[in-house]
């Protein structure tokens, strides 16, 4: 597998990066420039908020279901759904990632008890979040594991969704009640500042 990479795929990575770093680096830059604006920290009125966010997400949601009616009446074409994907959906994607993110901002504070706890930590531990579930899920579908790739329907592969999103609940907040960060979030940070931060509480 690793030398298949090497050798047949070792161009992906930069290809990747050119077809979606276009949309990755401007959001990074909007999330920056919300930030000091005040957007998360109550600069902007919760009714503001909700409405404009649930514009946001119902526009974005009501514009992928016509490129995805397009796509399907296509026939699901690879070049169709390339398109789709890279050229047609990052504008509503943008409406929609506004929407979710006001909609968070305004829902948040009221995020309280035991499940909002465990949502909040696992935010904390986004890092460790993010690439543990990406070697999860590599765990569950590649072939050289479980090999389960193209072998779940649509409701199993929300059940796998599901139990994924039960592992980023259960583990994050006891592990943050002892230590100050995430295991990755701890490695980063002291690599970013070039010394070792204390871990435990």
């Amino acid at each position: 597998l690793v030398m298949h990479r090497l050798t047949e795929q070792w161009s992906e990575p930069l290809n990747n990066a050119m077809l979606f770093g276009l949309e990755t680096l401007p959001l990074m830059l909007i999330g920056v420039a919300l930030y000091r604006l005040g957007f998360f920290n109550g600069a902007i009125g919760r009714a503001k908020l909700l409405r404009w966010g649930w514009i946001c997400v119902i526009a974005g949601g009501l514009a992928h279901l016509a490129i995805g009616l397009v796509i399907q009446a296509g026939g699901f074409t690879f070049y169709g759904t390339l398109a789709a994907y890279i050229g047609w959906s990052p504008l509503p994607r943008l409406w929609m990632i506004l929407g979710l993110a006001a909609l968070l901002v305004a829902y948040a504070p009221s995020a309280t008890g035991w499940l909002g706890e465990r949502i909040r930590a696992a935010g904390r531990a986004a890092f460790t979040n993010y690439l543990g579930t990406s070697i999860l899920m590599m765990l569950v579908f590649h072939g050289w594991a479980l090999g389960l790739f193209g072998e779940l329907n649509r409701p199993q592969l929300y059940i796998v969704v599901l139990l994924a999103w039960a592992v980023m609940l259960a583990w994050s907040k006891p592990w943050l009640d002892r230590f100050r960060y995430g295991p990755l979030e701890w490695f980063w940070r002291s690599l970013t500042y070039r010394t070792v931060f204390p871990l435990r509480k």
